[in-house]
């Protein structure tokens, strides 16, 4: 082959080459046309997942007393409603056990005729208030006096955050039928103390405590209407016109022996009626 034929196959090789590398890079670029990513290939944004909705939080309503007396309370009739409470400065009544027996046209005094349906948060503030309180209610009574008011049952645990010992006073009323009026008025009511707090067993079961107090006096109330001989003042505690008069009421301590009422800090109360 001579020189000249070779000077002229050099550069038809040079180009064959070329166009075989551009062939290939085509054939790649095609490929990666072909597979799009099938997510991003529709032209959509992609929908966001939906939240799990949040559970109904029950609702709360709030009542806040002034410097005055006040009287505030929850309400038997809206019983899907917890009430936050607060009195404030003055001598206030804070009721949070509205119930049927505050709103029935007979005048009956069964223990369930005081205990409403929802679970509250009563707070006194500055001031010798009365505080009722019922179910898993939670309660603080502040500075002064203050006088607590409770019905407690099993399955739930009401608690009280301050007490005072030789200030306040404190009477949990406790379902007849569940304290065993029949071995005994309060055989199945207990006491204990655990890490600083006072606590009220039912059959073993918690249902108040007190927090941060330990050492106070606790007897039982135990009243005696039954055992007069006066039918007039027998039908009227029955008919519960208040409680009989103190020397139809027998106040102990714990061991049995007849106290005055002022010298316990916290009263166990059967609750006995005409309809327990």
């Amino acid at each position: 082959m001579d020189n000249m034929l070779l000077l002229l196959l050099v550069p038809l090789g040079i180009l064959a080459l070329s166009q075989a590398f551009d062939s290939d890079d085509s054939h790649d670029d095609d490929e990666e046309l072909a597979d799009p990513d099938p997510e991003t290939d529709t032209g959509e944004e992609p929908e966001e997942p939906e939240e799990p909705e949040e559970p109904d939080e029950p609702d709360t309503v709030t009542l806040t007393g002034t410097d005055a007396n006040d009287r505030l309370s929850n309400d038997y009739f809206d019983p899907t409603t917890a009430y936050d409470i607060r009195g404030g400065a003055g001598d206030d009544t804070i009721r949070g056990n509205d119930a049927i027996g505050d709103w029935a046209s007979t005048a009956q005094d069964g223990y369930r005729w005081h205990v409403g349906e929802t679970n509250d948060t009563l707070d006194g503030g500055e001031g010798d208030d009365l505080i009722e309180f019922d179910l898993a209610d939670t309660v603080t009574g502040g500075a002064g006096a203050d006088h607590f008011e409770g019905f407690a049952d099993q399955g739930q645990v009401s608690v009280v955050t301050d007490f005072t010992q030789g200030e306040d006073w404190l009477r949990v009323n406790v379902p007849p039928s569940e304290a065993d009026e029949t071995a005994g008025d309060f055989a199945k009511v207990s006491t204990a103390e655990l890490n600083g707090d006072t606590i009220i067993r039912l059959d073993g079961q918690e249902v108040l405590r007190i927090k941060g107090a330990t050492g106070l006096k606790i007897g039982f109330q135990t009243d005696r209407w039954l055992e007069s001989n006066d039918p007039d003042l027998e039908v009227q505690h029955k008919d519960g016109d208040g409680e009989p008069p103190l020397e139809f009421t027998i106040f102990t301590d714990l061991a049995g022996n007849a106290v005055s009422a002022d010298a316990l800090d916290v009263v166990i109360n059967n609750y006995l009626s005409l309809n327990t």
